[in-house]
């Protein structure tokens, strides 16, 4: 008893029953046993004489968790000392409670949820709560908590604000628009900006969008295993219509018209041209000097200026229109003709074959 005073005595947590190992006299140590153990109350510990060597185990009493927890879209979110009685709004008050007026509006009110555990199942199990029913019931409608439960408040993804979409280039005026609805056409962006200038190319409009809308598409297209390595943070977007539905973040750059086609890839003379309305490919590949001998004429392509992509067929061509890109395709590379591996490959299969014939005899 003593010595445990002498240790500044026991803590609030401390368990009633103590340990003692004691170390007998040589004269009563039997089989090598040298230390005997005993547990006394702490009372009894005033009864207990104590030796060199001896030692005292003061036990912590099991401490029971008393918490409870809020997260979701709360001001406070965290973990709360439970105590008896104490209820959902209670909680909800201690997490920051739901009188500001602007705050509110945040928050989803039809639902929220306590999650409990279930000593019956391997699953919590789930309350549903109606927090307009708890606001404005007086507590009628209150719900008591139970140790370790866990409340989940919902927000109101309709309060917070979206992307703006960003349009750009020649339209009479340029800026930020916010979603006025769901699936807003381009055309309603362009008419919200003005309009287009006298000197936009109508057909001429890129659409960028960010690449997290494509991430589940482009993870499993070969070439695009991994998403996030592409630099360019938005993709873009061909379009046929004006009636293309928008998403939060887009950007709409409109171009300017040029009167230019640009012919690149495996011509004598790739650059910008002049457009002439009606002129057909050809006309136009003629006059970057033709094919040359590496061009594959299979593989020609024209990429309109509003990002769709149109090949050459065997039995018709593209048209070419205001702003577009004509790209010529070489020829896939031909491995040399190596006549050392022919000659191995041969001499391999002739080999193989007196073999097979050889055997065929044997048997």
């Amino acid at each position: 008893y003593d010595m445990i005073q002498h240790a500044g005595s026991t803590t609030y947590d401390a368990a009633e029953t103590i340990g003692i190992r004691h170390k007998k006299p040589k004269a009563e140590r039997t089989n090598g046993i040298i230390y005997e153990g005993l547990y006394v109350d702490f009372e009894s510990t005033k009864l207990i004489p104590v030796s060199v060597g001896d030692h005292i185990s003061v036990r912590y009493l099991f401490s029971e968790l008393q918490q409870v927890e809020i997260i979701g879209q709360v001001k406070v979110p965290g973990l709360y000392h439970y105590y008896d009685g104490m209820t959902f709004k209670d909680l909800l008050d201690l997490g920051g409670g739901l009188k500001d007026s602007t705050f509110i509006k945040s928050v989803y009110l039809k639902k929220s949820e306590i999650i409990r555990r279930n000593p019956g199942s391997r699953y919590d199990k789930v309350i549903s709560i109606n927090l307009e029913q708890i606001i404005n019931s007086n507590n009628r409608q209150n719900i008591l908590l139970q140790n370790l439960d866990r409340v989940v408040v919902h927000a109101n993804l309709n309060f917070f604000e979206k992307e703006n979409i960003l349009v750009l280039g020649e339209v009479n005026v340029p800026g930020a628009y916010p979603l006025t609805s769901d699936n807003e056409s381009l055309q309603s962006f362009l008419n919200r900006a003005g309009g287009l200038t006298s000197k936009a190319l109508e057909n001429g409009i890129a659409i960028y969008r960010d690449k997290k809308y494509f991430e589940t598409n482009l993870s499993n297209t070969p070439g695009f295993s991994n998403v996030s390595n592409i630099d360019d943070p938005k993709i873009r977007v061909a379009w046929q219509n004006n009636n293309i539905a928008l998403m939060p973040g887009d950007s709409v750059v409109v171009k300017e018209k040029t009167a230019t086609v640009f012919v690149t890839g495996a011509v004598y003379n790739p650059g910008v041209l002049e457009f002439r309305k009606g002129k057909s490919l050809r006309y136009y590949l003629n006059s970057a000097g033709g094919l040359t001998d590496q061009a594959n004429d299979k593989g020609i392509i024209v990429l309109y200026a509003n990002g769709i992509v149109s090949p050459r067929k065997w039995y018709s061509s593209p048209s070419v229109l205001e702003g577009a890109t004509i790209i010529v395709n070489q020829k896939a590379p031909e491995e040399p003709f190596n006549i050392t591996q022919f000659a191995t490959n041969w001499t391999s299969i002739i080999a193989s074959m007196i073999t097979a014939v050889v055997l065929s005899k044997q048997l």
